[in-house]
């Protein structure tokens, strides 16, 4: 490769990037987060005082919804980023339900 390509390539913005339509988008890497938010939400298993549906089911049901959405998503680039959001979500979730056992348990590791 010529020295001056990689450095027009480097110098322009992802955005203004060509974006190849027949790049596989990162389906493994959605496949293993989807596969560890049902992990998660199975875990979940105390109802929701409103409706008294259980919040695994809750959330079970909107995470499918929106990997339906992203499902259709041909850009490898947004593919990624719904993933990383997604990702921090659950990870947030987790660390939301894991303080107060965490708290009453001495600092044990009990659901996860």
């Amino acid at each position: 490769m010529k020295r001056g390509y990689l450095q027009e390539l480097f110098s322009k913005s992802i955005d203004l990037m060509p974006r190849s339509q027949n790049k596989q988008v990162p389906s493994k890497e959605a496949l293993r987060l989807f596969r560890e938010v049902v992990k998660f939400s199975r875990q979940m298993d105390w109802p929701d005082p409103k409706t008294g549906l259980p919040y695994g089911d809750m959330v079970l049901q909107s995470a499918r919804k929106e990997f339906e959405i992203a499902r259709f998503e041909k850009d490898p680039l947004m593919v990624m980023k719904m993933i990383c959001t997604t990702r921090e979500s659950i990870n947030s979730i987790k660390q939301k339900v894991l303080s107060p056992v965490m708290t009453l348990d001495g600092g044990q590791d009990a659901l996860f």
